[in-house]
């Protein structure tokens, strides 16, 4: 199968699918076995950003940040989850302004889409997750209970939970155990 759907480029679709799947299944899983997964689920699904963004987030936390770059740079029109991504990236590889820029331009972009389709409850929750990067998780918070007020969805109400645990971890101790 690997010489219908090497690495490096990408051959034969069908045979990159059924690798990404052998490789995820693999026990224990290794960096080298999560690795060729992710290469083999890109080129089996060369359109989607996120199993770029996928493997750019496994390369950052290991260490390879200009890779990882690499890997979100090619792509043409970046998203704001890939440019979410792009910042997370920039800011491990200690790039902060970079990591700010985007950041910035994935939530005016979020703002945009929202106007023209306000009931998209996945922008409503990347637009929370944007904030919260931020370091603004209050207002995510805020965001995300407004879209809950208006229609509560499980997936909203589920992102608004996690966002106010986080928010409520980051107080100090004394203000977590008020009785």
């Amino acid at each position: 199968l690997e010489t219908l759907a090497p690495l490096a480029y990408r051959g034969y679709v069908p045979a990159h699918i059924m690798l990404a799947e052998h490789y995820a299944t693999l026990s224990p899983q290794t960096d080298v076995s999560q690795l060729k997964c992710l290469y083999h689920k890109i080129h089996a699904d060369s359109g989607n950003q996120s199993r770029r963004c996928e493997l750019a987030e496994f390369l950052s936390q290991r260490g390879y940040h200009s890779r990882a770059l690499e890997c979100l740079r090619m792509l043409k029109s970046p998203s704001p989850a890939t440019r979410l991504t792009l910042a997370r990236v920039y800011s491990r590889a200690g790039r902060a302004d970079d990591a700010r820029k985007e950041v910035e331009e994935s939530e005016q972009n979020l703002r945009k889409m929202l106007k023209d389709s306000p009931d998209d409850h996945a922008a409503w929750i990347l637009l929370s997750q944007v904030i919260a990067y931020q370091r603004r998780p209050l207002d995510a918070v805020f965001t995300l209970a407004e879209q809950c007020r208006r229609e509560a969805k499980p997936e909203i109400v589920d992102e608004l939970l996690r966002c106010y645990t986080v928010w409520l971890s980051q107080m100090p101790p004394h203000v977590q155990h008020v009785q």
